[in-house]
């Protein structure tokens, strides 16, 4: 017969389990749309100072694609969403220095010992959800982390 507390400590696991899965979706997401983003921002400055036309996006992610095997969702249609997506968005983030400083700020706070245990983990995920990325605006950080 299984006791009651044990089938508490089982539901405990569970919501651990899934609040961390939740965490890593949302950084997940957040990561792929600043990607998104970075490439959206490249596209458009190409365009207008370099005269990119459709046959070269087309280029690019036939190119992307035989560089990269296997890659997926950089047809020249997405590429070119992408660059929607920046020219639409761009009001909305403040000046940067460098366009690594979107990836790296993630990266850098999930960076942990190979002693940790996996709480550390986990709190430093929910650390990352709970602080504001100063490139951004309060109101594009409540939008991105909204979308699932």
């Amino acid at each position: 017969m299984i006791n009651n507390q044990y089938l508490q400590t089982v539901k405990s696991i569970k919501q651990q389990i899934i609040n961390a899965r939740f965490a890593i979706d949302k950084i997940a997401n957040k990561e792929l749309l600043f990607l998104y983003y970075n490439i959206g921002s490249t596209i458009s400055v190409k365009v207008q100072k370099e005269k990119w036309g459709s046959k070269t996006i087309e280029k690019l992610s036939t190119d992307l694609q035989q560089e990269l095997k296997g890659l997926r969702g950089f047809s020249a249609t997405n590429l070119k969403y992408m660059r929607l997506f920046y020219e639409e968005w761009k009001p909305y983030f403040r000046e940067r220095s460098s366009k690594n400083e979107f990836s790296q700020l993630s990266t850098d706070q999930l960076e942990t010992d190979q002693n940790s245990i996996s709480q550390s983990i986990t709190d430093k995920l929910q650390s990352v959800n709970n602080t504001n990325s100063p490139l951004l605006t309060d109101e594009f950080y409540e939008y991105t982390l909204s979308i699932s």
